[in-house]
Formats: C-alpha cells, structure tokens, sequence
C-alpha cells in the first residue's frame, strides 16, 4: 500500500509538501519521508511490508545520484536482486524499493519491464536533472497529477492529497458528472475534478524542466489477445492457469508480515485459499461479510475456511453502518454509485484489525466474464440476429418479461425497461459492440438523464457517450469484452475502489488475478475455457475441483458478498440513509446545485421508496454526488471527521 506524493517545478514552504505526504497517513501509518531537491520535491507515507525494519523512504542510491518514493509490492523483487547483483549493482537493504531503483539504474526506461507487482513510483534522477513516474500494468496502484497555471507538476496517490498544494483547485468537471450517472463511477479519463487525471494503467511518465511531461504505454491489452501457439488443448490451457494461479498467489504469500485472505464464498475465495494452504502450515485468517441469508446453498466463508483450517472472521452489516457514507465518500475522492462500499468497508476494517495484508479475489469476475452486463450480452449474443429486428416491429406484443429474465435486466417490466430493452434490440440490430455495452452497462440511461438533467447540466446529456473508442481486434465476443471493460471499468470501477478502500484502513491488498502475467494469459484463452452455457468460470472451477475436492457442486458461482436491492429497500426505509436522501434530494438541495429537475428527482426517490430496484441505484448515485459536491466543492462542515 503506502502513498506517494509530490511536485515538480516552482518552490513551496516545506509545510506543503508535508500537508500533501500526510493527507495519506491513512496510506501509511508507519511513518513518512521527504526528499527536497529544487526543483524536485516528494514524499512517502510507508505502510511497512516488504522487510518492515528497513524500507524506509524515500531511498537513495549510495552514489546519491538517484531516489526514490514507491508505492506498492514488488513481488519478483528476489529474483531480480540475483540478477542485478550479478551485474555488479550493490545492494544496503533487503527491500522491494532498492530493487526497483536499482533496475532503474540498470535499464533505465524499460526497468517496469522487469517488474512483477502493483506499483506508483516516482525515481528522481539527479544527475539527468529529471524524474521518472510509473504505475504497474494492471492499475492496481492509483496515481493523479496535474499541471498548474504556473507550470508546476504535482502528482499524489490520492486527489485529496494533490488539493493540498495551493495551486490546485477543487473545480466540478460537469462532463465528469454525466460520465459518472451513465457508468456508476468515474473513468480516469473523465474525472469530477477538472484538471487532474489519473495516469492510465502500464504507463510511464518523464518530467524535466525543459520537456515538462512525456506519457506513454509501456504494457497494453490488445498486445497480448493471441494466445501462446505451444497451448494446444483445453489440457494445456489448464496446466498453464493451474501454474500461473499457484504462482501469483505464492509470489503475494510473503512471510514479512501477518497476511489473512477475504472470502465470499466463491470459486475465486476458494482457489485463493486452496493455493495459500500450499504454502503455510500456519492458520491463515479469513476475513468476510454475514448479511444474516443463505446464498443458494453456496458453501460458504465458514465452510470454506474450515476446509483448510483458517480462523474465519465475520462481521454483520446493519443499516445504522450507512452513516459511514460521507466518510467513504471522501475516502475514495469521487463517488461510486454502489452500496458494496460499505461492506467492503467493513470488511478492511475487521481485516486491517488482525493483519497488515490480506490476499483478495478481486478481478476474477472481470478475467472470467462473470458480471450482469456480460450475462445480457452473451446471452443476447446467442439468439439469431433477425429476432432484433423482428423485435423492434413486435416489440408491443412479445413477452416482455421473458425476454427480460433471459437478458438478465433486473426490475419490473414497466416503461423504462420496456424502453431499454427496445434501445438494447436496436443496439443489437445495427449497433457497434461499444453501443451494446453501454445499454446494459448503464446506470442511469440517456433517456433517463434526460428526464432528470436541469440547468448546466442539460447541454452535456451523453457529452461522456458520445465519445466512441476506437475498435480493437480481438479474436473473440468475450476477449473484445474483456478490452472494452479495460478501458476504465476494471481500472476506475473496482480496482481504484477498492485501493482506496483499503488504504483508508491502513491495510495492504495482494490480488493474484491482477497479476499481469496471468491477466496476459487470460486474454487469450478460448471463450469455452472462460464461461459456457451451462457453467461459469470453467478453468478456475477445474482448479477448485482438483484442489478441494467435492467443494463445487452445480451452485457454486461468486456469491453476492454485499447488501443488494433487499438492504437497500431496508436502507432507504430508516436510518441514516433515509435521513441523507431527505435532506440531500430534498426539492431545496436539488434547486441549490442547479443541476437536475427537481421534479424529475422526486419522482426517481418515489419510486424508490416503492422498491424500484433500478431507481434505488440510480437514488443511491444522486445522493453520493451530491454527498461529493457537499465534501469537496462546498467544504461543508459536518459530514466528515478528517
């Protein structure tokens, strides 16, 4: 975990720097650094990991030609030790960090190359008079920057920490609020703050006072679609997961600190656990969310966790825990639209109660195509083309809610899921992949936004939408869905969450399915390998059967591990949600910001109240961007304690 923070270019008070680095204590509570180097200066707040005794930061090189802030876990720091020792690089410590400034030192640009792990890092290099900044392939690290009107570069692992310095401004960036209603959060490129962006995942940055900022690609998706020609059968694929699985959770499974695993009750928790016991012979703590109902006779963490004699922790959601909203809300920078930060939430916080790091399944659902969106499309996918078209004509006599069920579109077949489903048919009719994504993928739909867009808001309905991707070649529907999600859903919608989430717990996450080797492989497996009609995560659950046998029975999927549409009817009916949406959405609020119909959004909250599952996600994102607007734009008191 950790964070880094700094700025390049024109002198500040010391006082700076230090609000900057310790805006992100909750990062790193085990102590900060500075390094101040007109016109370079950073700092680091350490979560202490990776040889807890000695990585302290930021790091010199013993020439004191080059330092370092890092951010992160390299996980192959060992074997790139051997290998930079046998070039004759010396090494004072036994840490990650001096690792990863010593592959700078040895291959300069290209070193992230060499890198295996979830990394921000910034190398000043005094004698070239510049500083280089990278973050890992996958994104799993967050890392802002921008650029003031008097030309200087700051960057940080949080947006809070960036707002710090006194060039920097808290503007609403209003086309970032339409990309944040369409989509359930914000993508790097279309932020809520204007002016500050976040750099893209496996991309590298160089900053010198005359060249200022160079960004470009140093790992990318599209280059790893076509799997390895030496992989011949389903066999193969399956040894070749099996290897690379054991070893991205054995490369996160270091001994330095204590390390405990979530657990949901899923293929992943279970692969995940299986895999860690390999390796220990001491109890492995897991940690997990009990929301008082069965999951469809799912085995669940208890279960699991006694199959490989773990000590199982558990913690209970309630309603009251919603007033922990405006906290999280500033804890993650911009809003998202999901109450599973909440539990997610909880979770950390038992975890970071027993452990410095725990091992997590995120990601599996995105390398499997195992979300709702995914489900619509393939299913959509598997009927004829002509029924789009027959449908667009028939639409008013067709079985609705048959339709509807098949397509895996949640709510009640009134007239705005008759409508997205006439929108989705179209889409599917003459529509690109993009189009079709966006239907199913969207919180709150353009028709929608246009009913509740006011004032300046109105003018930028679809002003995210609009812009098209360019089309990748992808060999295969779910590998071209795995590219697109790439481009922010993975990254922005639940990598950053979660990061932020568990660094506002001062709690370290290792996440094996983010392992870019395995990610690398994953784009190129066989669509029959990832999911069929009968079965879901089809390697994965073959891993599972080898390795616990008699675990997975026919039910077995990823289980839902947070409050769904049940606590959110709950929520929204008492407590500290109810209070928030009432004074929040309230016709004075909405009137006050200027953005939306008053009319519009007493409507939305009525049908929520009535159990409209759709209209209490879409409540739930209306009430967190106005939470966000109270925190960051109004400075207003009261909502927070930091």
């Amino acid at each position: 975990m950790s964070g880094i923070a700094g700025y390049l270019g024109n002198p500040q008070e010391l006082a700076v720097l230090q609000a900057m680095v310790r805006k992100l204590s909750h990062r790193g509570p085990d102590g900060e650094g500075f390094h101040i180097d007109p016109p370079v200066h950073m700092g680091m707040r350490r979560l202490a990991t990776i040889d807890p005794d000695e990585n302290w930061q930021p790091l010199y090189s013993e020439d004191r030609k080059f330092a370092i802030a890092f951010s992160g876990e390299l996980y192959n720091y060992k074997e790139q030790r051997e290998k930079l020792e046998k070039k004759g690089l010396a090494f004072r410590t036994q840490t990650d960090t001096e690792v990863v400034l010593n592959l700078y030192r040895a291959y300069g640009f290209t070193c992230v190359t060499h890198m295996r792990g979830h990394f921000a890092f910034a190398v000043h290099d005094i004698e070239k008079g510049l500083v280089f900044i990278a973050r890992d392939p996958m994104g799993v690290q967050s890392l802002y920057y921008t650029t003031t009107q008097s030309g200087a570069f700051v960057f940080a692992s949080e947006i809070k920490s960036l707002l710090e310095h006194p060039s920097v401004r808290a503007i609403p960036d209003l086309v970032g609020v339409d990309a944040f209603l369409t989509l359930g959060y914000t993508p790097g490129e279309v932020g809520l703050f204007k002016g500050i962006h976040m750099l893209p995942p496996g991309h590298r940055m160089i900053w010198n006072p005359g060249l200022h900022v160079a960004i470009e690609p140093y790992w990318q998706w599209d280059s790893h679609s076509t799997p390895d020609p030496a992989l011949k059968t389903d066999g193969d694929f399956q040894a070749r997961f099996d290897q690379l699985f054991d070893e991205a959770v054995a490369m996160r499974q270091l001994p330095d600190v204590s390390l405990g695993a979530f657990a949901t009750g899923s293929l992943e928790s279970a692969a995940i656990l299986s895999s860690m016991a390999k390796n220990t012979s001491k109890p492995i703590s897991v940690f997990s969310g009990s929301f008082g109902r069965d999951i469809d006779g799912v085995p669940g963490p208890a279960e699991l966790a006694g199959r490989i004699g773990a000590v199982h922790h558990a913690i209970d959601f309630e309603p009251e825990y919603m007033d922990r909203l405006p906290e999280l809300v500033w804890a993650l920078d911009q809003p998202v639209a999901d109450p599973q930060i909440l539990t997610m939430h909880l979770m950390a916080r038992l975890a970071s109660s027993k452990v410095k790091v725990a091992m997590s399944g995120i990601g599996a659902n995105n390398v499997f195509m195992n979300y709702p969106q995914h489900d619509s499309l393939m299913a959509a996918y598997g009927m004829p083309k002509f029924f789009w078209k027959l449908f667009a004509r028939t639409k008013d006599y067709m079985p609705l809610a048959t339709i509807a069920r098949k397509l895996h579109f949640m709510g009640r077949i009134g007239p705005r899921n008759k409508q997205r489903l006439a929108d989705f048919a179209e889409t599917m009719h003459s529509g690109t992949l993009q189009q079709q994504y966006m239907v199913v993928a969207s919180l709150i739909s353009a028709r929608d936004r246009q009913e509740i867009y006011g004032g300046a808001m109105t003018p930028l309905l679809g002003a995210f939408t609009d812009r098209e991707r360019p089309a990748q070649s992808w060999p295969t529907q779910l590998s071209a869905l795995m590219g697109m999600q790439g481009d922010h859903f993975l990254q922005d919608g639940i990598l950053t969450v979660i990061d932020k989430i568990a660094g506002f717990n001062s709690l370290g996450t290792r996440l094996p399915f983010m392992d870019h080797k395995l990610f690398a492989f994953m784009l190129g497996v066989p669509d029959r390998l990832r999911r069929t009609e009968n079965g879901r995560k089809i390697l994965l659950r073959n891993y599972v059967d080898k390795t616990m046998p008699g675990l997975t029975g026919a039910s077995l999927r990823a289980a839902p591990q947070l409050p769904g549409k049940g606590m959110l009817d709950i929520c929204l009916a008492r407590g500290p949600l109810r209070d928030m949406v009432e004074v929040c959405l309230s016709e004075q609020s909405i009137r006050r910001r200027g953005l939306f119909d008053p009319a519009a959004v007493r409507q939305m909250v009525a049908n929520a109240k009535s159990g409209g599952g759709m209209s209490q996600k879409q409540v739930f994102a209306l009430l967190v961007t106005e939470l966000w607007f109270r925190i960051f734009i109004d400075h207003e008191k009261g909502w927070i304690s930091s």
